[in-house]
This record gives structure tokens, C-alpha cells and sequence, in this order.
């Protein structure tokens, strides 16, 4: 089972009512800097709830490869029902989740990577004796985490049952730093300058015959609309409009030589989507072929960059 992430971004915050975390910090911005970190890790799939301030920041993550889910409530809902929306979506292809709020920015993929040893469905990283985010769910506590009703919001929802945490000491001071004031934010661009992150790499396959159209994009979103049975409910998770999900597949049927979805009428969504079977084994042969080609590339990247350190 793949480890997601959901980062919870649908709140107005409390101390600092114009904070945006598409503002700068070193070379990217704030969400861009933890998403990236998240992928040092090779997390994946990234789930961020929007609400406030919800089209820009779709906008501003829209090449990022992540999924977007609307808290159109979030004025008069907290964190944790953002959480339980990201659970609830990721529950059925996720074993385990990072979870943390949008203002908690500078942790490290090797912290990340640490955590990810732990055994427990609840882990979390402690600095210097004190505990940080993101904290690891496994799905043992998927079920209590969705049906909690008490007042506690998510540590309350984990340790419901008296389940144990597990916290794992990681050298990584960034668990800690909340944007809590505005003098928070200048700390965090001076921080931000000294980059913690090694190299990395990606390998981006692209597949047609005069044009190289089926790629992440296309992968994605087909992906989506498999899970979702609806083209427009996958379009607005990946903030693109209709007409541009109905491009994208006609440029990728017109150049795999093959049907990818099939269409129909009806439906709450407007109609139902699902992916042909042609499609299906299509998309099951790309990502096969990307994980072998990243399984060689792995030593390749350790010969030339040692490793990217």
C-alpha cells in the first residue's frame, strides 16, 4: 500500500488573518516547499484541502501533481474535519498518511523517511524532547479517525481507544516551527535561505507517436476519474477546466492509437466515466514501465551524484 499525505490548508489563521501560504519563502513558496519535501520522500499521493482562499492556491499548485478536495465549510469547521476529509479520500489506496497543517513548513524528507520506520498506526516526531508534525497514521486508525465524535480533534480521535504513540527523536528542529506570528514569517525566510533538502531527481516518461502527450498529467487524471467515475469531479481535483480534461484525452486517444475512457450519459456528475479496458491495461503497462525505469535509475543517479548529497 503507497503512504499519501494530506495537507490541511482550508483555514483562516488565527494569529495571522492574511496568511497565505503561497507567499514566498527562499526559492518557493510556503505549500510548495512541503509538498516538494514530501516528494523528496516519495510520498505520493498529496491531498490538500482548500477552502479559504481556495482558487488561488489551487492555481498556484496546479503543475504539482497533487489532488484538490474543497472544505467549502471552513468558516465554521476546524482542522480536524479537513483531516477527516483527507482520510476518508485517500483510505482506499493509502496504508498510511502524514497529516499536518499548512503552517507547519520546514520539516525534512529524511525526518519523513524516519518516521516511516516507526511500527505503531501512530507516529510522530519528537526534537529535543518536544513533539512536532507531521505526524504518521497507520490505517488501524483510519476508522476511529472518521467516526470520532468527541471534541479533541485528531489526538483526541488517536488516542480515543488508549492506543499508544510512537515517537521517533529525529534531528530536525523544523517539526517544531509553527507560523504562528508575524515575526514567525520572517524567521521562516531566513531559515528558508539554508536549504536542508539533497539533489533529486525525476524521470518524467512521456508516450505517443508524433507527439508525446501521455504523461503525468494524463496519467493522473485518468487515475482520478477511474476513482471517481466522473470527468468533472476529476477535472476540479486537479483544477483544470472540462473542456481542457476533454483535450487532454482526445490528444492521448488520438495518439495511443486506442479508446482510454468510455463515456455516458447521466449522473449526478453530468455522466459516468470509467476507463476502458484497453485503457486500463494501457495505464498498468506505463506505470509498470516508469517503476522499472526508476529501479535503474536509482543506481545510475548514485554513480554520477552520489546519491544527490
Amino acid at each position: 500500500m503507497k503512504t499519501g499525505a494530506l495537507i490541511a490548508a482550508s483555514g483562516i489563521h488565527l494569529n495571522i488573518p492574511d496568511f497565505d501560504p503561497t507567499i514566498r519563502m527562499g526559492d518557493t513558496s510556503i505549500i510548495k516547499k512541503m509538498i516538494i519535501t514530501l516528494q523528496h520522500a516519495d510520498v505520493d499521493p498529496i491531498v490538500v484541502i482548500t477552502g479559504h482562499n481556495a482558487q488561488n492556491i489551487e492555481k498556484h499548485l496546479a503543475r504539482m501533481g497533487v489532488v484538490f478536495l474543497r472544505n467549502d465549510d471552513y468558516r465554521n469547521r476546524d482542522m480536524f474535519h479537513a483531516v477527516q476529509m483527507g482520510i476518508d479520500y485517500l483510505q482506499k489506496e493509502c496504508g498510511r498518511i502524514f497529516v499536518m497543517p499548512v503552517d507547519v513548513p520546514l520539516f525534512t524528507s529524511a525526518s519523513l523517511r524516519m518516521l516511516l520506520d516507526g511500527k505503531k498506526d501512530a507516529v510522530c516526531p519528537v526534537f529535543n524532547g518536544k513533539p512536532g508534525h507531521p505526524i504518521l497514521l497507520g490505517s488501524g486508525l483510519f476508522g476511529d479517525i472518521l467516526n470520532y465524535k468527541g471534541n479533541n480533534g485528531l489526538w483526541g480521535a488517536v488516542t480515543a481507544k488508549g492506543r499508544e504513540v510512537e515517537y521517533i527523536d529525529v534531528n530536525d528542529e523544523g517539526i517544531l516551527f509553527e507560523l504562528e506570528t508575524e515575526e514567525d514569517l520572517l524567521r521562516m525566510r531566513q531559515s528558508a535561505t539554508r536549504s536542508r533538502e539533497p539533489l533529486r531527481y525525476s524521470l518524467q516518461l512521456k508516450i505517443g507517436r508524433n507527439e508525446l502527450v501521455f504523461g503525468p498529467g494524463i496519467l493522473q487524471f485518468l487515475e482520478l476519474v477511474d476513482r471517481t467515475g466522473s470527468m468533472q469531479t476529476a477535472c476540479r481535483q486537479m483544477n483544470i477546466s472540462y473542456s481542457k480534461g476533454l483535450k487532454m484525452i482526445g490528444l492521448a486517444e488520438k495518439e495511443t492509437g486506442r479508446p482510454l475512457l468510455e463515456r455516458r450519459a447521466g449522473g449526478s456528475e453530468g455522466g459516468v466515466s470509467f476507463l476502458t479496458e484497453e485503457g486500463r491495461l494501457f495505464v498498468r503497462n506505463y506505470i509498470d514501465m516508469r517503476e522499472e525505469l526508476e529501479r535503474c535509475s536509482e543506481g545510475l543517479f548514485e554513480k554520477y551524484f552520489g546519491g544527490g548529497k
